[in-house]
This record gives C-alpha cells, sequence and structure tokens, in this order.
C-alpha cells in the first residue's frame, strides 16, 4: 500500500510542478539596438587595457632583476 502511495504522491508532486513551472512562462520582450556601443567596445577602454597590462609586465620583469 505505501508502495501505491508514494508513486501517486509523485506523480501529483510531478504534474504540480509542471503546473508552475508553465506558469512562469511569459513572452519574451527582446530589445535589440546594434547601434549601441557596449564599454568594452569603446576605444579609451582598449588603449587602457593595454596600458595597464603593459605597465603590469614591465614591472613583473624588473622585480625579477
Amino acid at each position: 500500500m505505501i508502495k501505491y502511495a508514494t508513486k501517486a504522491g509523485m506523480l501529483c508532486l510531478t504534474a504540480l510542478t509542471s503546473l508552475k513551472l508553465s506558469a512562469q512562462n511569459k513572452g519574451l520582450d527582446i530589445d535589440i539596438d546594434i547601434n549601441k556601443k557596449e564599454w568594452y567596445e569603446q576605444t579609451w577602454v582598449l588603449i587602457t587595457g593595454g596600458a595597464v597590462i603593459l605597465l603590469l609586465i614591465v614591472l613583473a620583469i624588473r622585480r625579477k632583476k
């Protein structure tokens, strides 16, 4: 008897979980703007990042001497 009750409970739990997950499904609101630049596409970010990496390499080489 316990075996059947466990199976029935699992069936109900699965059905309720499935119902809850489908209730959370909503339409997507996608905004695509191809003219907007991201922060990592800016020229000053690339130049600053390159300068920082170069500075770190120079400092690492100087400490080894």
